[in-house]
C-alpha cells in the first residue's frame, strides 16, 4: 500500500498501490483547463475532451466531479470529489486557485484542504453532502483569508 501522506479521508489507508494521494489528485485537477472544470464536469466529457485522462490521476482513482464552485474573479474555489475505484471511498478536497496560470511556467498558485470528517462510499445516502458542502465553503474562505494575510 501507498504510505505517502496525506492519505484518504479520516486517515483511511487506500485499498491498493495505484490509488492517488491527495497531492496527486490536486495536481491532476490543477492540470485541467478552466473550461474543463466548468463545461465538462463530473467526468462526462467525451472524445472531444483532450484532458479527459486528467480526471483519472491514477488507475485506481478518478476525480468524479466538482461539487461546488466559488468564483471570486481571479481566484477560484472548488470542492471536488475523488473516488477510490476498488473501495468506492470518496475523498473531498477544497482547492483554491489564485490568479490563473503563470504565463511562463503554466503553474497555478493554489492551496487545498481535505475533509477529515467521516468517510463515505460513492453510493452512500447523500445526506452527508450538505455537511461536506458547508465545510467546503468554510475551507475555501479560510484559505482565501490566509492568502490575503500572507506578507509579500
Amino acid at each position: 500500500m501507498k504510505e505517502s501522506q496525506p492519505y484518504g479521508p479520516g486517515g483511511i489507508v487506500w485499498s491498493y498501490d495505484n490509488v492517488a494521494t491527495v497531492p496527486e489528485i490536486v495536481a491532476a485537477f490543477n492540470s485541467l483547463s478552466w473550461r474543463e472544470h466548468t463545461d465538462h464536469n463530473w467526468n462526462t466529457c467525451g472524445r472531444d475532451c483532450p484532458e479527459r485522462s486528467n480526471w483519472e490521476p491514477t488507475a485506481g482513482t478518478y476525480i468524479n466531479g466538482v461539487m461546488l464552485t466559488v468564483d471570486m474573479d481571479y481566484i477560484m474555489g472548488y470542492l471536488i470529489q475523488a473516488v477510490d475505484r476498488e473501495s468506492s471511498i470518496c475523498t473531498y478536497i477544497a482547492i483554491n486557485q489564485y490568479h490563473g496560470r503563470h504565463p511562463e511556467t503554466g503553474e497555478i498558485a493554489h492551496d487545498y484542504m481535505v475533509w477529515q470528517g467521516p468517510s463515505h462510499k460513492f453510493f452512500d445516502s447523500p445526506g452527508h453532502v450538505l455537511a461536506i458542502s458547508h465545510w467546503g465553503l468554510d475551507a475555501i474562505q479560510q484559505m482565501l483569508d490566509s492568502w490575503y494575510a500572507r506578507p509579500d
